[in-house]
């Protein structure tokens, strides 16, 4: 089985502020944090952005084959921020498309906030 050492998507994208910027709102003043996140697709790991939203959970956004994806998680079924997470930690929200390739960064930022509950 293949290692999960490969990182897809750098945290210069532009979209990477935006989305950052949009979550923080949304997570009533917490500070999203970068994180290497398994995907749901592949043996990899992608550069994912958490942040808690709205007192109940957290929210997991990264990019995988052009298009941005985002997982909203229940309070507990998460590890502690600052811990590794691996594929059994992430299974427990089914992954939701929410931008293509070629959006701008703002645009995929009002589909992430149109997407969560």
């Amino acid at each position: 089985m293949p290692a999960l050492d490969s990182t897809v998507v750098s945290f210069d994208d532009a979209a990477v502020v935006s989305i950052s910027r949009t979550l923080q709102v949304l997570a009533s003043g917490s500070d999203p944090e970068r994180v290497s996140a398994p995907c749901h697709k592949r043996m990899e790991h992608h550069s994912a952005i958490r942040a808690g939203y709205r007192g109940r959970g957290d929210v997991l956004a990264y990019k995988c084959d052009f298009e941005w994806w985002v997982r909203v998680y229940d309070h507990g079924d998460l590890p502690d921020r600052g811990k590794q997470l691996g594929p059994h930690d992430v299974m427990w929200a089914a992954p939701i498309m929410f931008s293509s390739a070629g959006s701008r960064p703002s645009d995929v930022a009002s589909a992430l906030s149109e997407q969560l509950p």
